[in-house]
């Protein structure tokens, strides 16, 4: 662990006490052989923080489009649609995803 914490500005045992942190949480694997201790990521725990991160992206961008949409047409939301609002409802519709059956 001495080679892995080397890089870092802290002690051995802090250092250490990180490393349990993530290997309680799933986040890293370590094995112990003789006197040496590996580490090893374990990479699939990440997938739930991913996707929750994923689905958190695709929402505020819908969000930060319709406030682009909303700004570029002077603030007034009853103004006709920007050519961007009217090519995404086009692509909607060629998807099956119309809101009209909502």
């Amino acid at each position: 662990m001495s080679e892995l914490a080397q890089p870092f500005d802290m002690a051995l045992p802090s250092f250490v006490q990180h490393l349990r942190v993530l290997e309680d949480a799933g986040l890293i694997r370590s094995e112990k052989r003789g006197r040496v201790r590996t580490c090893e990521i374990v990479a699939d725990a990440l997938e739930p923080a991913e996707a929750w991160i994923g689905a958190r992206r695709s929402y505020w961008a819908e969000r930060l489009d319709a406030l682009q949409a909303y700004v570029e047409r002077g603030g007034h939301p009853h103004a006709p649609p920007t050519p961007q609002e009217v090519a995404n409802e086009v692509g909607k519709e060629d998807a099956g995803q119309s809101d009209e059956g909502s």
